[in-house]
């Protein structure tokens, strides 16, 4: 139905990739303006999801496609999410630097917090 808002929640699993990539950004490469640009850029993402999270495909691999999950690009992250309809809410479940081997990451994401 266009027009509906839905509720976004970031997983706990999706705010320790937060932690991790904005640490990583700040401390290990010494860029803390590209940590504040990265979260500032997922923020600005998430809340897009809040319209219409449904429009954008699903992602290619099973069984994540089965499963309902979303990808999408946020510069050089992916953001992972699922649409809880019944809800009206949207799951992120991962941040993902785009280079990475994306199965295994995937693999990896715990689709349960």
């Amino acid at each position: 139905m266009i027009g509906e808002v839905y509720q976004v929640h970031i997983t706990s699993a999706a705010e320790t990739d937060l932690y991790e990539i904005a640490a990583y950004l700040a401390y290990t490469r010494r860029e803390p303006g590209s940590a504040h640009k990265f979260l500032l850029t997922i923020r600005e993402q998430a809340e897009a999801l809040s319209e219409s999270p449904g429009r954008r495909k699903r992602v290619d691999e099973e069984p994540w496609r089965t499963l309902g999950f979303h990808r999408i690009r946020a510069k050089n992250w992916y953001i992972y999410y699922r649409v809880i309809e019944e809800k009206k809410q949207v799951d992120i479940t991962g941040i993902c630097y785009i280079r990475k081997d994306q199965e295994t990451f995937l693999n990896q994401m715990d689709i349960e917090s």
